[in-house]
């Protein structure tokens, strides 16, 4: 916004630019020539957040963007009422007060929501209702600011143009986040629990196949017992492993690709729960003849071992 002609930023949190990063940011933000103002306001108090307006000597203002966020992961049954608290006030009140607070008539008034309200994560019941009330309130604006007749208009040239083409399927998704699932029966990556919901099947795609046989340009229906079967020497099958256990993960990561998974790291640092643990040892179990317990799982030191430690307890690899 900076590079793009903004002179006025307000930039509100609890506590303010305390830290190091948040000092070189306004330093970075002051150089560009932008008056930075960083109040030290919670928004989800409604009489702090009014003060805080009050006492700007930026007039008017003319758009916001609310960014506030809280994370407290749990499964629903062990969450406490704090954390339902802790995650919802932010997105909830804090969103709500901005809209009582702030000017009608601003040109922009942008919510970040997630694509959890669509599908939901089973440990964030809390973020996942903060969102979907965020949503809730983008549609409430909607009623009375809307689109006007023109803007709407344009709108529908645009989008109706027969020549109008997209780079990639995601980039015709209306909701932001939620990629194309891709089936591939050689890796089985469709992983997450909403991702085998029958309302999501269109998100799903076969994999392009390759006009010269027919047949997926991945190798085709082989799956990955027949690759592990087929590597001939453990380096090869743990290879094969590895590949299949960063995609089986990278699909229970929202917006993440398997290249970017780092190998060194644990199966822990990337979030995975007990219920997950629980699936991927089913899926140990399934594709690599693997029958590994769960503290085995969650107690590897990266993705590397794990790999190395289902190979070894694979009967297909001890068939060789």
């Amino acid at each position: 916004m900076a590079e793009r002609g903004v002179k006025n930023l307000v930039l509100l949190s609890r506590s303010g630019p305390k830290t190091k990063e948040a000092e070189d940011l306004i330093r970075e933000l002051k150089e560009l020539g932008v008056n930075c103002v960083v109040p030290a306001c919670d928004i989800t108090n409604r009489n702090m957040l009014y003060k805080t307006l009050q006492d700007l000597d930026i007039s008017p203002i003319r758009g916001c963007i609310q960014s506030s966020m809280v994370l407290q992961s749990a499964l629903f049954s062990d969450m406490t009422h704090d954390d339902w608290v802790d995650v919802t006030a932010c997105k909830v009140a804090g969103s709500w007060n901005l809209h009582e607070l702030l000017p009608n008539d601003l040109d922009f008034f942008i919510l970040l929501s997630s694509v959890q309200a669509v599908f939901g994560a089973r440990t964030q019941a809390n973020y996942n209702a903060a969102s979907t009330y965020m949503d809730g309130l983008a549609h409430h604006r909607n009623t009375y600011h809307g689109v006007d007749t023109n803007d709407y208009h344009a709108l529908l040239d645009y989008y109706c143009n027969p020549a109008l083409t997209f780079s990639t399927p995601g980039d015709a998704q209306v909701t932001i986040g939620m990629k194309l699932l891709h089936v591939d029966p050689e890796l089985d990556p469709l992983g997450t629990i909403w991702g085998r919901n029958p309302m999501f099947k269109a998100l799903r795609r076969l994999k392009e196949m390759d006009s010269s046989n027919g047949r997926a340009s991945n190798g085709g229906n082989r799956n990955v017992a027949s690759l592990l079967a087929a590597a001939q020497t453990t380096e090869e099958a743990i290879e094969v492993v590895l590949k299949a256990l960063t995609t089986r993960l990278s699909s229970t990561i929202a917006g993440m690709d398997p290249e970017e998974m780092d190998q060194a790291k644990s199966i822990q640092s990337y979030g995975v729960d007990s219920l997950q643990t629980m699936e991927l040892r089913s899926w140990f179990l399934r594709f690599f003849r693997a029958d590994l317990p769960t503290f085995s799982i969650l107690g590897s030191p990266s993705l590397t071992a794990l790999a190395i430690t289902i190979v070894e307890r694979s009967t297909i690899c001890a068939k060789k």
